[in-house]
C-alpha cells in the first residue's frame, strides 16, 4: 500500500514529547495476535461508528472559523483516506472508562508505551509519512493543519477535532495518509520493542489472570503483567 508524505506546518500544532505515556486498550486475544503477526493496524476513518468524528466544535468555530472551513470545504480531485491508529494519553493513569468500552469479556489489556517509542517504531516503516497528534475536543491550538502532498484539503487536519464530551478519552492518533480506499492496513510493528508494562484488566478473574501470565512469558523475559489500581472482579 503506497503512502502520502505529511508534514505538520502550523503554528497552533503542539508536537507531543516523547516521553509522555501513552495506553491501548484492547482484549488479550487481539494484543497476543497483534504479538505473533508483529503488525499494527490503522483504521480508515471511514469504518469509524461514531457519529461526532472530524466535528467542529464551537469553540473552535469562534476562533478559527474561516482558516478551519476553508480547508476543509475547498475540493481537489485528489482526494484521500485517513488511516487512523487510536491511543490514549496515560500520564493520569488508568481510565475507569475505556475499560467499560474496550474490555467486553473481562480479558482485556491495557499496553503501555510511549511516544517516543511508537513514532519510533512506526518511522521504521513510515519514515516521515505520519502524524502524531492529540486529538482537540474543542480546545483551543489543538486542531493541525498539515501540509500533505496532493492530498484533499478536506482532510487536512480533520482527524484531530472531535467534540467535548468525548474529552474523557484524551486521545493520542498517529495518521497516516493513502489514495487507496481499503478498510485499513496491517503496518509492520514489533510490539515487544513498545512494551513497557501491561495491566491486567480490573474485571478479570483469577483464572483468567493465571491464563494470561502463561501466555505472556512465551513473549517477555520480564515480569511485565502488573495488577490495575481498580477492582471489579466478580468473585465466585
Amino acid at each position: 500500500m503506497s503512502f502520502l508524505n505529511v508534514s505538520v506546518e502550523d503554528e497552533h500544532f503542539i508536537r507531543i514529547e516523547d516521553n509522555v505515556e501513552i495506553a491501548r486498550y484492547m482484549s488479550a486475544e487481539k494484543f497476543i495476535k497483534n504479538l505473533n503477526r508483529k503488525s499494527i493496524w490503522f483504521a480508515n476513518t471511514k469504518q469509524f461508528e461514531d457519529n461526532h468524528e472530524r466535528t467542529l466544535d464551537p469553540y473552535i468555530l469562534e476562533t478559527r472559523v474561516n482558516e478551519i472551513i476553508q480547508k476543509i470545504s475547498a475540493k481537489t480531485a485528489s482526494e484521500c483516506n485517513a488511516f487512523v491508529s487510536c491511543w490514549t494519553n496515560f500520564e493520569e493513569g488508568e481510565n475507569a472508562a475505556l475499560w467499560k468500552i474496550f474490555d467486553k469479556g473481562s480479558d482485556g489489556v491495557c499496553v503501555i508505551s510511549t511516544v517516543g517509542q511508537l513514532r519510533t517504531q512506526l518511522e521504521k516503516e513510515l519514515p516521515f509519512k505520519m502524524v502524531i497528534g492529540e486529538v482537540g475536543y474543542g480546545r483551543k491550538g489543538c486542531a493541525p493543519m498539515l501540509n500533505v502532498d496532493e492530498v484533499a484539503s478536506n482532510h487536512v487536519g480533520i482527524e484531530f477535532l472531535k467534540i467535548r464530551p468525548y474529552f474523557f478519552e484524551k486521545e493520542i492518533r498517529a495518521v497516516i495518509y493513502s489514495k487507496e480506499d481499503k478498510k485499513g492496513c496491517p503496518i509492520n510493528f514489533d510490539w515487544k520493542e513498545i512494551t513497557n508494562k501491561i495491566i491486567v484488566s480490573p474485571f478479570a478473574k483469577d483464572d483468567q489472570v493465571e491464563k494470561l501470565k502463561e501466555i505472556i512469558k512465551k513473549y517477555f523475559d520480564t515480569n511485565i503483567l502488573i495488577k490495575s489500581v481498580l477492582d471489579e472482579s466478580r468473585k465466585d
